[in-house]
């Protein structure tokens, strides 16, 4: 991870058209996704649906793209209260992007998450596999929110273009899988759906992660927003290295041979794509 976020997001060329040299220097944007994505274990599609105040001081949430609540001022100062596909058309003259055509650049598509509260907020909480991985995230907020994202937009997406031509439009996916992609070859990597070098493999990285911890699938399958507890297997099966450690272990167990403890496999935990060790299970608590 620590490759990923702090050398492949770091800008090419440094810019000076920031208020910080944070953004100055790396892509906080998509520092912001990759942190979100492998803490939280959501979707990329998802990204692209969150608002500016989805990002609370200590929860993010992921309301639905249509008909999530939201709340605005009428030009009459009246406080109006309505889905966020009334709240679009109201103040932006915007669709919600699950509705665009697929076609469209600004298109995202929708998955139907189990939501953690229902009519009328209809939204999910994001749940953060490490304390790490969450103040990582706040701090890198703060910045973005402070000196990079301005104020009074014509939309009110989380995540904006910052190139000069586009600067304050609402980021897509297109633009988000090439910095991805060129984010991966700084560190000399290829977009790999086997090795997990993708956005949906920090998806997958979570739902693994919380299994190989100990934590029971219903905990699994509401941190992962899954109506159903078996949408969750493909994302949580063991991988074939450790199907051949289970296998083995129990082979020198009839050999004889004191079988390797699972329990402790982690001991010393030592992960390639897990430098920082920010999923050690030492820096995640108690779950």
């Amino acid at each position: 991870m620590k490759p990923l976020i702090f050398e492949g997001c770091r800008r090419a060329r440094r810019a000076t058209d920031f208020g910080h040299p944070f953004p100055n220097q790396f892509n906080i944007c998509l520092m912001l996704s990759i942190v979100l994505l492998a803490g939280c274990g959501i979707r990329k599609s998802e990204l692209f649906h969150i608002f500016a105040d989805d990002v609370r001081l200590d929860e993010v949430r992921l309301y639905h793209p249509e008909m999530g609540l939201a709340a605005w001022k009428t030009q009459d100062a009246t406080l109006r209260r309505g889905s966020r596909q009334e709240y679009l058309a109201a103040k932006f003259n915007l669709r919600p992007r699950s509705l665009l055509p697929k076609g469209h650049g600004n298109f995202s598509g929708w998955k139907n998450l189990l939501l953690d509260y229902g009519s009328p907020e209809n939204y999910a909480r994001l749940y953060w596999i490490s304390d790490g991985l969450k103040k990582l995230f706040y701090r890198l907020h703060t910045i973005y929110i402070t000196h990079l994202r301005p104020v009074g937009l014509c939309h009110p997406y989380y995540f904006i273009c910052q190139d000069h031509k586009n600067f304050g439009e609402p980021w897509t996916i297109s633009a988000f899988d090439d910095a991805f992609d060129d984010a991966l070859c700084k560190i000399k990597e290829k977009r790999s759906r086997e090795r997990g070098t993708n956005p949906h493999g920090l998806r997958h990285l979570y739902g693994q992660t919380l299994t190989d911890l100990g934590v029971r699938p219903i905990v699994i399958q509401h941190a992962m927003h899954h109506h159903s507890i078996e949408s969750q297997m493909v994302y949580t099966r063991p991988s074939p290295e450790k199907i051949t450690r289970a296998l083995n272990a129990v082979a020198g167990f009839e050999s004889g041979k004191p079988p390797e403890s699972l329990t402790n496999e982690f001991e010393p935990y030592d992960w390639a794509c897990d430098p920082l060790k920010l999923f050690a299970p030492w820096n995640l608590g108690a779950l």
